[in-house]
């Protein structure tokens, strides 16, 4: 059962369970908004260049300033202090990192890269470095060092990093950006909540590790612009002539109008739904099309279109590593050693235009775990649907 919502200290997911309660609707009531995934699909909100407002992606405000207040780029007001976008405000004070929202949150980074909040621990020590993402897209990396303070304390710019301090002195200066390979963790919600997330094709997987006065909710957010966008290249990249399948261009387009109907350019539409463990994931693209997400017997997801229920796959993003690859699938009849049309188109470069931060977006350890927790609504037959008409009816 969920910590009171009178709360008001950080604690982690794992804590906020084993509570009895009294009466069996309350107790019946705790068990679906604790357990249940939350399911958002948002489409026609990308600018031309196929920017996602942050407002649109289910994930707060992050305890940032109101958009319209953001400032055009990060600002130096110290020698290791700055104020990002949306102004938070981070401070290397050794031997700690401050992290300061305008919502009045404020965590900290100690030596070994651990992120704090309230003084109480709220990730694990990062040994292989750790890197903090705000919702105005600042990427802050950490890596652990002594009693003294961080290794190294730099913010991603582009292709570069503007390195703070390294081995305890103040640095200063611009370098081309390195290889990362460390953890990603998220601040979300109104600064409230560190979160891990993970990309699988077009949606987004929101697993809370920490949470601060309010319940633990996994959420899964369905990018309707990146998968428009992702199916218009494929065809864009379909041969004009297939010994392989002499209808591909032909159903190629087919494919691309239902998509294209369904999640039209600039017309906002946005549909909700729940979904609980065992029970799948489905996402209605109308009467009988819909898009089914589940494991992948090779590793990984597949999130798969199919044109009415029952049938084979007609289209299926594949999710095993960045970047995820949208296939076009072939009928049974002419799948040879190969069920997919050529190689496919990855969908990176519509991610990383609809989202705030580079990818890839975590870890490979938090990956694995985020797999584990997403498996457990996909084990079953599908029974809940999230409607999204073409028409435009929210249902």
């Amino acid at each position: 059962m969920p910590k009171a919502l009178g709360s008001h200290r950080w604690g982690q997911s794992l804590a906020d369970e084993g509570r009895v309660a009294t009466v069996l609707a309350l107790l019946l009531l705790a068990a679906f908004t604790q357990d249940s995934l939350g399911v958002q699909v948002v489409s026609g909100v990308a600018d031309p260049k196929g920017r996602i407002p942050v407002a649109k992606l289910g994930l707060g405000t992050g305890g940032l300033l109101p958009r319209a207040k953001w400032s055009a780029g990060w600002q130096a007001t110290g020698p290791t202090t700055l104020r990002t976008r949306g102004g938070a405000v981070i401070d290397v004070l050794p031997p700690r990192v401050r992290i300061a929202l305008p919502s009045g949150r404020e965590l900290t980074i100690d030596e070994q890269a651990r992120l704090l909040g309230d003084k109480r621990l709220l990730t694990q020590a990062a040994w292989v470095g750790l890197e903090v993402r705000l919702l105005d897209g600042t990427e802050l990396r950490v890596l652990p060092g002594s009693k003294r303070g961080p290794r190294r304390v730099s913010l991603v710019d582009g292709e570069h990093e503007i390195v703070l301090v390294r081995q305890g002195h103040v640095v200063g200066t611009r370098v081309r950006g390195q290889a990362f390979h460390g953890l990603r963790y998220y601040i979300v919600g109104q600064g409230d909540e560190v979160a891990s997330i993970m990309d699988c094709g077009p949606c987004l997987f929101v697993r809370p590790i920490a949470t601060r006065g309010r319940k633990v909710e996994r959420r899964l957010v369905v990018l309707g612009d990146v998968l428009r966008a992702s199916v218009e290249t494929l065809r864009a990249a379909t041969p004009q002539r297939s010994a392989q399948y002499p209808l591909a261009t032909k159903h190629a387009a087919f494919l691309n109008g239902l998509v294209q109907r369904a999640m039209p350019a600039g017309q906002p539409r946005e549909a909700r739904t729940r979904s609980l463990p065992g029970s799948g994931i489905v996402i209605g693209q109308g009467p009988e099309q819909h898009w089914l997400l589940r494991t992948r017997e090779a590793g990984g997801l597949t999130f798969s279109l199919h044109l009415e229920a029952g049938a084979e796959a007609s289209l299926e993003f594949v999710s095993s590593a960045c970047p995820a690859t949208l296939h076009r699938v072939l009928p049974k009849s002419r799948q040879g050693r190969s069920r997919y049309l050529g190689r496919g188109v990855t969908i990176s470069e519509s991610m990383e235009a609809a989202l705030p931060w580079s990818l890839p977006l975590g870890h490979w350890t938090q990956r694995r775990r985020s797999l584990e927790v997403l498996k457990q609504y996909l084990e079953t037959a599908v029974s809940s649907r999230a409607q999204y008409a073409a028409d435009g009816r929210h249902r």
